[in-house]
């Protein structure tokens, strides 16, 4: 007892001087108004194929997102920068925010070499109260089915460039607006020419209805400037989106449903430029007559002792603006994650996903299932990075022979109903 507490004692009095000479250095060093950090994101990977091929996507026709874990035959990147300025005392701060992004198909060399300007934009925030106002090209505000890569809601992303204000005071609430400016190269026949498109966008988030329940609404509308090539007048489009959010102890619901129309209609979630009215001179839209509708759940519960899981549910039916022309696609599947300690878990995804396609018709249903033990750098859903052996076995229906998938991809493939892959991927954001 008396050693304890003998050594105790002496801790003690070493530790106070100590902790008093740091507390005096502290208050001698100036403060630095400049502050620099850098964050981003990498994926990137090796594997094969069954038949000798490379690694291939399995995807159904008319869709751009599927069950991703197994199922990426790319490596993407994504490096930042932000500076912030910030006086001393003062909660008000200026920013500038750059973000370069490239995205590479299996099998090319993997460089951030001509890299695509994600983000360039400056931002000023608490100029009064909370409200923080920002100009430039950014991703705004993304709404994602992570294990989908699915972005349901991202309106901002490859503009032009844009301006908004954020985190405006509701008595139950925030609200945030911003506009955005895109181009999109337009062709017919030996003529080309950018046509424009904006958006303008309003979102009332985290109105609380209960301690586990808040809900959120947004509401767009978008115009597409006249088309000379076509002689496509002026063309108005309107969305609304409402969505959900229950969260208790360690499990997240997030529901949403939501319709767009006319220029709100994107080609996949990675944009939020408009479809084309035609492509290769063929007619693909009227966009005057355009319409989406879709539901999203997204489920996730992770007790970071034992076992997390993520769930997903997605069906959506987009009108071309003609006549029975109309893609129905329904996506259902989960992610299983056990624990074995801190750094080492096992997963499982299984996904099942079925397309309609009246336009160009096609039809069918497409299973996949990839098992991946995973090495992490904690216990969590989310925990990055990961490094994650993988084998990917796909089933798809006879009436997508040939079409299954948006890699290049070999004889073998054509000529099947099934397929398997296997890789290593690494995946890291900071």
């Amino acid at each position: 007892m008396l050693r304890k507490l003998a050594k105790l004692g002496i801790t003690f009095l070493l530790i106070v001087p100590l902790k008093a000479v740091y507390a005096d250095t502290q208050d001698t060093i100036p403060y630095n108004p400049h502050h620099l950090k850098s964050y981003g994101y990498l994926r990137t990977g090796i594997g094969g194929a069954q038949g000798k091929g490379q690694l291939v996507d399995f995807v159904l026709p008319s869709s751009a997102h599927k069950f991703r874990m197994g199922n990426e035959a790319n490596n993407y990147a994504e490096l930042s920068f932000q500076y912030t300025f910030q006086e001393k005392d003062s909660k008000k701060s200026f920013q500038l925010n750059y973000m370069a992004s490239n995205f590479m198909p299996y099998g090319t060399k993997f460089t951030l070499a001509n890299s695509n300007t994600a983000e360039l934009y400056v931002r000023m925030n608490n100029i009064v109260d909370d409200v923080s106002l920002w100009v430039g090209r950014r991703y705004y505000d993304r709404r994602n089915v992570e294990m989908l890569d699915f972005f349901w809601s991202n309106v901002g992303q490859n503009a032009d460039f844009g301006a908004g204000v954020e985190h405006i005071k509701l008595r139950n609430g925030k609200l945030n607006i911003a506009a955005f400016q895109f181009s999109q190269d337009r062709f017919l026949a030996d003529s080309s020419y950018r046509g424009k498109s904006y958006t303008l966008d309003a979102r009332v988030l985290d109105v609380k209805i209960s301690s586990r329940l808040s809900v959120n609404g947004a509401v767009n509308v978008a115009y597409r400037a006249e088309d000379p090539l076509r002689k496509e007048s002026p063309i108005w489009g309107a969305s609304a989106f409402a969505w959900a959010k229950y969260k208790v102890n360690n499990m997240e619901n997030t529901l949403t449903t939501a319709v767009r129309s006319g220029p709100l209609l994107t080609p996949n979630g990675y944009t939020g430029v408009p479809v084309a009215s035609y492509e290769n001179n063929l007619v693909n839209f009227n966009l005057a007559k355009a319409r989406d509708y879709s539901i999203v759940n997204n489920f996730v519960y992770d007790d970071k002792e034992r076992h997390a899981v993520q769930g997903a549910l997605v069906y959506r039916k987009t009108y071309y603006g003609f006549e029975n022309q109309h893609i129905n696609w329904f996506s259902i599947g989960a992610r299983y994650l056990y624990y074995l300690s801190r750094h080492v878990n096992l997963a499982l995804e299984i996904g099942n996903d079925y397309v309609k396609d009246t336009k160009t018709n096609v039809a069918g249903s497409l299973q996949k299932i990839t098992f991946a033990p995973q090495i992490s750098w904690n216990k969590g859903y989310y925990s990055r990075p990961v490094i994650r052996p993988f084998v990917t076995y796909a089933h798809w229906s006879n009436s997508l022979m040939g079409k299954v998938g948006v890699s290049d991809q070999n004889d073998y493939f054509k000529k099947r109903t099934q397929g398997l892959t296997y890789g290593l991927q690494l995946e890291v954001w900071w």
